[in-house]
Order: C-alpha cells, then structure tokens, then sequence
C-alpha cells in the first residue's frame, strides 16, 4: 500500500477498534446487573438452621463481578482503540463469563454466553483478541475442571477430559474467526487502496480544473487584451494616417484653387508628413518586435557599444518631446562603461525608458545613471511621476499592459514588453520599484560579456536608419524632394 492507503487503513481500524471496545464496555456494564439477577433470583439466601443471610453468590455477583468487570470498563470509556484496552476487554469479558456460569450451576447452557462472546470479538477484526480470550477460556476450564468441576460443569465428578473437550470446541470457533478477521483486514486493505487512488484522481482532476479555469481565466484576459490593443492600435494608426490626410487634402484644395504654395508651407507639410511616417513605421516596428519576442526570435548583433555615449544619444534624440512635456534630464556623472552589446537594441530599450519617463513623469526632472563593476553594467532610470500601484508592479512587463491613469496617453501598451525581451536576450535582467503617487525606478542590469548564446558578430545597425528595414534594397529614402533639402 501507498502511504495514503497506510493512514487510511489505519484511520478506518481505529474507528472500529474505538467502536467496539465501547459496545463491550456496555456489554459488561449490563452482564454486571444481569449477574446479580441471575444470583438473587436462583439463590438469595443461605440457611443455618432457622437462620438465613444473603446467599455469597450475590456478594460474589457484587463484588468479584464488579472488580471483574471496573478495569475494561474504564480503559473502554478513557483510552479507546489501545491494543492493550481491547486485551483486557478480551480477559475481563471471559472471566464474567465464567462467573456467571458459576452462578447458573454449571449448566452446560450456561456455555454459550463464551462462544457468543467469542463471535463478538471478531468485531475487532483483530484475530489476536480471539486468541487471548481463548487462553482466558482454556485456563479457567481446565483449574476448575481439575479442582472445582461442579462451579464449571454442575458435576462433582466429570470425566477428566471433559475440559479439553470444551476447549477444543473453542478452538474450532476460533479457527473460523480467524480465516474472517484475516479476510476482513484484506478487505479492508483494498477499499484503503481504491480509496487512495479515488482521492488522488479527485485530487488531480480538481488541480485540471483549476488549472483549465486558470488558462479560463488567462484566455479570457487575452482576448480582453487584444480587443484593447486593436482598439488603441486602430487609434494609434488612425491618427497619423488622418493627420497625413488632412495636410494632402488641404494642399491639394490649395493646388486646384491655383493659389501658389510656397516653400515654407510646402516645408511644414513634408515635415509633418515626414514625422508622422516616422510614428508609423515605429508602430510597425513595435508590432514586429513584438512578435519576435514572442517567437523568441528577436536578433541580436554584438559589437563594442559606450553605454555613457549611447544614452547621451538617446536622450538628444528625445529632447524635443522632453521640452514639449516640460521634463529635463539628468545624467549623472561617472566613468564610461564598455560591453559587447546590440547597439540598436540597446538604443530601443534606452528609448523606451526614456519615453515612459516623459509620459508617466509629469513634468518633473528625470534621473539617468550608467554604472558598471566590470561584470554588470547597471542603467537606472529614475523618475518622479505618477508612480505604479503595488498590484500593478506584476504586470508592467506584460503585453498591452498600460497600468495606471494612462487612457489619456498614447502607446500599445508593448514598449516595456519588447525591452523586456531584449535585456533577457542579452542574459540580462530588468526590474522595478515604484511608489505610487512618488515616481518609478527602472534598472536595466547587462552582463558586460556576453556568452557564446548570445554573443554574435554582425553588421552594426547603430549607424544605418531606424526603420531602413522597411525600404526595399538597392533604394534610398527620400524625404523632402524639394531643392532646399540639398543644400
């Protein structure tokens, strides 16, 4: 048996072992009564001469009978289930028997109270309690046969083998109750054991249903997801896309109506259109990156990248949008930090940080810090915005997560997803620390040499275009066709 079926064998023979030494210890407790019955009513009285006083089988019915009977009556009510309780049951229930066969003459009718309590302690289904009453039985059969025949056997002089024939009629009970307590213990091994695997199948189909109301759950949450990321990325590409429209249209009303452009509003309009070409194609790119990473299939080309250096290129780039929100930057000063890193990406996640902490910052100043200690370089971004609340601080990392008071800003909810991906594909890791309300801490920590996994050589990407993926090969891009553009 398994160790479940164990305790559960177990549970079960101590349920009935408890059960039945109770029902015994009322079994005595109404023997006791029945016997000085028994006593009073065959003889209450002795004579000498014209005196008479109570017969001694009552005092013996009273006295023996009760001291028989005290000791299993107590273990049975304070200590129940006890191997030992059950033993003494056994010894105090023979001995009662053979006192009241006492009492009753001798008669051989008298007899059966044995082998009815013989039939009985098979309820233990323990084949030892049979065995001990059986030697309780065999002893006092074969003194009082010996010594006393007439308070065993109503005689004065039985044959001498009377006793041994008692016995041996004990005996061939015993051999029946046995063979049923054995055949019992099997049985009541096997129903352990089903009920072992019962409890185990009810115990793995509930961990599969809780697990399936999980993917439930999780499937549910997707598809809520997605139906939000379609929304916001329907906006998100609308919006460029109507800007775009809304400057064509009004040029071309302009042309038809043979007014003349001149170059300036030419200028704006190709800027305009130029920089909303830009957000689309870095919506595209986000949605492909995203895909990569979800696929685990997002490239990285290693090469000698300056950490310092980088986030100052970053930071020029995002400087404009800075100024718009009122947000300044803070480089803390330190030594350069060296790796071999995938610029572009590193450029990506630097980016990303970067634009979260201008959405999310409120306007206040951003802290940037580049450390290293020859092993790790660390990249921590701190802000004073809105902050994350302790239950969303799970799920910043997640896809079209957008914690937060953030309806009223723009995004797919995929820019820390993305920088996720490719801070794990550089064997690194990225965390975060918030206080809600206070502002958000994000450190990106790099392995300063990458292992053979992830280490590869390729074409940099830090010089080429942003987006040149997206322009077909041996074409160059261009972006403001008009005569000023070459000067």
């Amino acid at each position: 048996m398994d160790a479940r079926a164990k305790v559960l064998f177990t549970q079960h023979q101590q349920t009935i072992f408890r059960r039945t030494d109770r029902l015994f210890a009322l079994l005595l407790f109404l023997e006791f009564f029945f016997g000085i019955a028994v006593a009073y009513f065959i003889s209450p009285l002795t004579w000498a001469g014209g005196q008479s006083s109570v017969h001694v089988h009552v005092w013996a019915a009273i006295f023996l009978g009760g001291t028989i009977v005290s000791l299993p009556i107590a273990l049975a009510l304070w200590n129940p289930g006890h191997v030992a309780t059950r033993h003494v049951i056994a010894v105090g229930q023979m001995l009662y028997a053979g006192l009241l066969v006492h009492l009753m003459g001798g008669r051989i009718e008298t007899h059966f109270i044995i082998f009815g309590s013989l039939a009985f302690f098979g309820f233990y289904r323990d084949w030892r309690v049979p065995i001990t009453a059986s030697a309780v039985v065999a002893l006092d059969h074969f003194l009082r046969g010996t010594y006393w025949p007439q308070s065993i056997f109503g005689v004065l002089s039985p044959e001498s083998w009377r006793w041994a024939e008692h016995v041996a009629w004990v005996v061939f009970e015993d051999i029946f109750i046995v063979v049923a307590c054995r055949q019992s213990l099997k049985e009541m091994q096997e129903i352990a054991e089903r009920r072992s695997f019962i409890e185990q199948v009810a115990r793995e189909r509930a961990r599969d249903i809780a697990e399936l109301e999980k993917v439930r759950e999780d499937l549910g949450e997707a598809l809520s997801a997605k139906d939000t990321f379609i929304s916001i990325c329907g906006h998100e590409l609308k919006t460029p896309l109507t800007s775009m429209s809304l400057q064509t249209q009004l040029t071309q009303r302009t042309i038809r109506q043979g007014k003349e452009v001149s170059p300036e509003r030419l200028g704006r309009v190709m800027d305009q259109t130029d920089h909303q070409v830009k957000r689309l194609l870095r919506l595209v790119q986000d949605m492909l990156d995203h895909s990569r990473v979800q696929m685990g299939r997002l490239d990285i080309y290693c090469e000698a990248v300056e950490l310092r250096g980088l986030l100052v290129d970053v930071i020029e780039r995002c400087q404009s949008e800075a100024d718009a929100k009122g947000t300044t930057f803070h480089l803390l000063e330190g030594p350069l930090v060296w790796g071999r890193w995938d610029q572009f990406r590193l450029e990506q996640v630097a980016t990303n940080l970067l634009t979260n902490s201008i959405k999310y910052g409120a306007g206040k100043p951003v802290e940037i810090s580049v450390t290293g200690d020859g092993k790790t370089a660390r990249i921590c971004v701190r802000d004073q915005g809105l902050g994350i609340a302790p239950e969303n601080l799970g799920k910043v990392f997640q896809q079209y997560e957008r914690v937060g008071e953030s309806k009223h800003i723009s995004g797919l909810g995929l820019g820390l997803f993305i920088t996720k991906g490719i801070v794990d594909q550089h064997g690194g890791k990225i965390s975060v620390t918030s206080e809600f309300g206070v502002g958000s801490q994000f450190i990106v920590e790099l392995p300063m040499e990458l292992n053979h996994s992830v280490d590869g050589e390729g074409p940099s990407r830090s010089r080429r275009e942003p987006y040149s993926e997206f322009i077909p090969a041996g074409r160059a891009p261009v972006l403001d066709p008009s005569p000023e553009a070459s000067l």
